[in-house]
């Protein structure tokens, strides 16, 4: 009965990210499985940055204080709807979801996508069969997140903000757990696993979605299917780490940037920002993600040579101003909250990331330590048992392509892969994190989970434009 409870809570987010999106998109309709995809996300993202301001400003966070702004914020934004789509009656612009125009499905295609679907409803299922079946127990969740949500819970405020273990984290994974309590009325520890599962569903629909922009229904399956083959990425799907919620929002800001390149929505670059955004207020590596996003926009305005440079100087600004305006709040409050401790940490060799105790090692033993750091990196890739064959069919794809051309938002992919490795590299081989790689691969998993769907989506899209090498795709 509680995590029926629970389910119909989750209405408040997604209803309020649905019309969020449906007035930035003003008369572009998205598929509905999309729309719910990325409205899940969007909404979360609203109830924990309300949250933040409501403590900043010392407002208890009481169920009445989080739930009747946002619930009165989504249904002014679908008044605003209801009346603009009224306007706009018989002037839609509908976005079609599959704009790679190929032959019809063979018949050894059509049976592989009724096995596909099989294994991905079996492996989702599976996924929420465990995690809310087994209440949180992995150490990073009680020790530092979920123990946080509980303080939150209970205490309703940031009275003991200071003294929360790791409180230089970003708060959005505990303040949606303490949400939902709040919204329930008592805690559970099992609840609160729910939100995982859901974040699974919602990228395997978006990465699908993607994907059928390129290739057929069959293809875009397949990717679903590397993507629940790895080990790691339904391991994570169940265990309420924050790095599982951090790779939706960072591969969705990625995935619509991508969108925007092909089709030039305007709302999807604006979604992409507030997606990136959000990537900063789930974990400290979020705010270098922004920043990559950022960069690799910015490579997207360089192609983009038709274009004045007055229109792409706005598109740039466009992106980049949502994206900060969520960032920059949190860095400013902690920093004002806790500059005494911080002070503290900087005076010592603190072992956990904080981006204000990073201490830079320069000098040829350094350097040789990047050989190390790649060398673990390659070993957790193709030894550590928790990618399955991926990584191996990634390179293997590339085999066949030699000499051939690769199409540009394919390269926009493999230039952020190579990105995401080389913040890593350089962030173990030249700062005191060195020990997180050295001494242990705690961390280095679950930072490459981070960014591991796009080579999936890679893999896909070498693949299928080998395959159909007459495939038009619209531009």
């Amino acid at each position: 009965m509680l995590i029926l409870k629970s389910l119909s809570i989750l209405f408040i987010p997604v209803f309020s990210g649905f019309q969020l999106i449906n007035f930035i998109s003003r008369g572009k309709n998205y598929s509905v499985t999309f729309k719910a995809a990325l409205a899940y996300g969007l909404g979360l993202g609203m109830i924990s940055l309300h949250m933040l301001f409501l403590g900043i400003f010392n407002v208890p966070m009481t169920s009445p204080a989080i739930n009747l702004p946002l619930l009165f914020t989504a249904f002014v934004l679908f008044m605003l709807n209801s009346r603009s789509k009224k306007n706009n009656k018989g002037n839609v612009a509908l976005y079609k979801e599959v704009t790679c125009q190929t032959e019809p499905l063979s018949t050894l295609e059509k049976y592989l996508t009724i096995l596909f679907l099989y294994f991905i409803g079996i492996n989702l299922l599976a996924t929420f069969s465990i995690a809310l079946s087994i209440p949180v127990y992995s150490w990073d969740t009680l020790s530092t997140h979920s123990f946080n949500a509980k303080v939150f819970y209970f205490e309703k405020s940031f009275i003991y903000y200071d003294t929360l273990p790791h409180n230089t984290y970003p708060l959005h994974v505990p303040f949606i757990e303490a949400w939902l309590n709040i919204t329930l009325g008592e805690w559970d520890d099992q609840v609160i696993k729910i939100f995982f599962p859901i974040y699974a569903l919602s990228i395997i629909i978006i990465q699908h979605h993607f994907l059928k922009n390129f290739t057929n229904k069959c293809w875009a399956l397949l990717g679903s299917v590397f993507l629940l083959s790895s080990n790691f990425f339904l391991y994570h799907s169940s265990i309420a780490y924050r790095d599982f919620t951090i790779m939706y929002y960072n591969y969705t800001a990625l995935l619509l940037l991508i969108l925007w390149f092909k089709n030039h929505r305007t709302d999807f670059l604006i979604v992409a920002a507030i997606f990136s955004g959000l990537t900063s207020f789930v974990k400290l590596e979020g705010t270098g993600y922004l920043f990559i996003h950022i960069m690799i926009f910015a490579y997207m305005l360089f192609l983009r040579k038709n274009d004045s440079l007055k229109k792409r100087i706005g598109l740039f600004f466009t992106f980049t101003i949502p994206g900060l305006l969520i960032c920059l709040p949190f860095h400013f409050f902690k920093f004002y909250r806790i500059r005494q401790t911080l002070r503290l940490e900087t005076s010592t060799e603190s072992k956990h990331f904080d981006l204000y105790n990073l201490k830079l090692h320069l000098s040829m033993e350094t350097f040789q330590k990047i050989w190390i750091v790649i060398t673990r990196i390659l070993t957790n890739m193709f030894y550590s048992n928790n990618w399955n064959l991926t990584w191996l069919i990634f390179f293997i794809s590339f085999i066949h392509l030699i000499n051939k051309k690769i199409q540009t938002e394919t390269k926009l992919l493999l230039l952020a892969l190579l990105m995401y490795f080389g913040v890593y590299i350089c962030g173990y081989s030249f700062t005191q994190h060195f020990f997180w790689i050295s001494q242990t691969e705690t961390s280095l998993s679950r930072g490459i989970l981070h960014f591991f769907p796009i080579i999936t989506a890679v893999i896909i899209l070498l693949n299928f434009s080998n395959k159909n090498k007459n495939a038009s795709c619209e531009k």
